[in-house]
């Protein structure tokens, strides 16, 4: 691929030296580079609006102004309307507002004990993350093109010319786009269990069946610290018959007796039953496993016998809207078709009617005797 880079820095024997070492760089690896040079640290938005780069290095202050911060408004563009991976070359350190060391996606060299030949080789790591990017980007912008050649002509038909069409088309492409984005334009690998998660939550409005809860001040990586809402959808759309009350599954431990036991799993001697593939089969234990995510929570079980009911208010969105009253902080929502079959596997527990022991014997004979 071409990988596009710009520059943006303007002391132009540093920029010449970066140019350098890049395109010597990445032609060695093949992919053709196309460097655009960007001399004025304000000017940068108008540079990244224009070349829309893959990777950005950026210095941070501007000679000429002696401004230390001349490089925040390009960050800025960068993280609200352009992605892409950032080298931060500057001889000043990074101040607040800018990435704290732990982004994936923005690296800092500092120009006093680094060189352009550093720089090269941290772009060279950032490819793999281009590739991605470059990826969604297309895979979004196909699925656009092919929602509006389906929808404009429908609009066109049914709405008068105005504001009314313009909204329509809005509203009926982003929710054929949404729905268009579930499904992958090619056959894809099977998923990593964390994914069923979707983190941060993209419903900033309501909360939703599946959401993962924290109990704020508790211990992040204990079990015991979180709760999944079970509460139907239907109950949880903010409207005038809206519930007063959300009811939670408490989480434990994986690797808890309890759970072994309830899924039929021997613990002594050491358990040879697999327990993710017994918990997915087993739908009467009552149990669901719910795989770690990154730091946020450890592995754990939903037990969908040990249930709670919280004031909806006790709950927050998100960990900033949390106030005095929020017992609990949304953390995660769960993808629509996970969703669903956790709403059916907590009916399959909680709904399951009993009945009387059925006289076995005599319908295995009867069986038999069926032709």
């Amino acid at each position: 691929m071409k990988l596009k880079v710009l520059i943006v820095e303007d002391e132009e024997a540093v920029g010449n030296l970066l140019e350098d070492a890049i395109t010597k760089r990445l032609q060695e690896l093949a992919h053709n580079p196309v460097i655009r040079r960007c001399k004025s640290i304000p000017k940068s938005e108008d540079a990244l609006e224009e070349f829309r780069p893959h990777v950005v290095t950026l210095d941070l202050k501007d000679e000429s102004t002696q401004d230390f911060d001349a490089g925040k408004p390009a960050w800025d563009f960068i993280r609200d309307r352009h992605f892409c991976p950032v080298v931060f070359f500057s001889a000043n350190a990074l101040p607040d507002g800018f990435p704290d060391g732990t982004d994936p996606f923005a690296q800092y060299l500092n120009k006093n004990e680094k060189d352009a030949v550093a720089v090269a080789a941290t772009i060279e790591s950032f490819i793999p993350h281009v590739i991605g990017l470059e990826t969604i980007r297309a895979d979004v912008e196909a699925r656009y093109a092919k929602s509006l050649q389906k929808v404009s002509k429908l609009i066109w038909k049914t709405e008068a010319q105005g504001d009314s069409r313009t909204q329509a088309l809005v509203r009926v492409t982003r929710r054929r786009l949404a729905a268009m984005l579930e499904r992958p334009l090619a056959e894809e690998p099977n998923i990593k269990a964390w994914e069923q998660f979707i983190y941060p939550p993209t419903d900033e409005s309501h909360l939703c069946t599946g959401d993962v809860v924290f109990q704020r001040g508790a211990d992040r990586m204990k079990a015991n610290s979180f709760r999944v809402i079970l509460t139907p959808p239907c109950d949880l759309v903010p409207g005038q018959n809206a519930i007063a009350e959300v009811l939670l599954g408490k989480c434990i431990p994986a690797a808890d007796a309890e759970v072994f036991r309830r899924a039929g799993i021997q613990v002594n001697p050491t358990p040879t039953t697999k327990l993710a593939e017994k918990l997915a089969k087993d739908e009467v234990a009552g149990l669901k496993l719910v795989p770690k995510l990154g730091d946020l929570w450890p592995t754990m079980v939903l037990d969908f016998k040990s249930l709670e009911l919280v004031p909806r208010n006790a709950i927050a969105l998100s960990p900033e809207t949390a106030n005095g009253e929020s017992k609990f902080e949304r953390i995660a929502s769960m993808d629509s078709p996970f969703r669903e079959a956790l709403s059916w596997r907590f009916m399959q527990t909680a709904g399951r009617p009993g009945t009387p022991d059925a006289d076995r014997t005599a319908l295995e004979t009867e069986i038999k005797a069926a032709k």
